[in-house]
């Protein structure tokens, strides 16, 4: 069965007349982006479309709750942040892939620049780091705790990768690259694995301290659901699960 669709069809077949079709994780909304006639891109989120943009940008995310949509989008030299309920938010540059949701849909975060200003910013405003943040890799996300309560970002700092949680930077990473981090169900801890050398030797990082070092570290740090935490390494035996205690 075939439904419909609302919003503008473009004659411009240099244009697709849809795009990056997406659902909320609720399943009760959806959104797209497609064009105008003129060729000036749009927003379609539930029928409704938004005011038409010279590009719409690859952020382009529902809350986890359902409640909050949001985007960037390009008019000439200007980057703004749309998400419903708040007025547009302008910035001078925007890391693509960065713009995230907390799980209530109440706090918004992106990497950009603003006022000349390089960092990660949350409802607007700077988000306090004890660390320069010089470069955000967008392979790595903004990450909020299940309760949206707490946030860790990914930054570059004087030559090495660092996972910021609550404002605090842990080991970094020494060749560069990040890994991805992982809250707890309660949102009590955190963890993550910091590369340290070519040879693939990485540090298992639970609440800013390493907790164990192996060579290589091929998957994980990742918390199970009853909060014990587990990732796969190879030892003497081969690929083998470990768990880390004591934290």
């Amino acid at each position: 069965m075939s439904v419909q669709l609302q919003g503008p069809i473009t004659e411009e077949r240099a244009h697709p007349e849809a795009f990056n079709l997406h659902f909320s994780p609720d399943g009760k909304h959806f959104a797209y982006g497609t064009f105008t006639t003129e060729g000036k891109a749009i927003m379609v989120v539930d029928g409704k479309t938004s005011e038409p943009h010279d590009t719409i940008g690859f952020d382009n995310l529902f809350s986890m709750d359902g409640s909050l949509h949001a985007f960037m989008a390009l008019d000439g030299k200007q980057y703004r942040i749309f998400a419903s309920g708040a007025p547009p938010l302008a910035v001078d540059a925007m890391y693509d892939w960065s713009l995230t949701s907390s799980p209530d849909g109440r706090h918004l975060a992106f990497a950009g620049i603003r006022d000349g200003k390089k960092a990660i910013w949350m409802d607007g405003k700077a988000v306090v780091l004890d660390v320069t943040m010089d470069d955000y890799r967008n392979s790595q996300p903004i990450v909020f705790s299940p309760d949206s309560r707490r946030l860790a970002c990914c930054v570059m700092s004087q030559g090495s990768m660092h996972w910021v949680v609550d404002g605090k930077a842990g080991p970094g990473s020494k060749t560069g690259m990040g890994f991805n981090l992982s809250f707890s169900a309660d949102s009590r801890h955190f963890a993550y694995m910091a590369a340290q050398d070519t040879h693939g030797a990485a540090n298992i990082v639970v609440d800013g301290v390493v907790r164990a070092t192996y060579a290589p570290v091929t998957s994980g740090p990742v918390f199970r659901s009853d909060g014990v935490l587990e990732f796969i390494a190879v030892d003497a035996d081969g690929l083998c699960r470990f768990e880390v205690t004591g934290y």
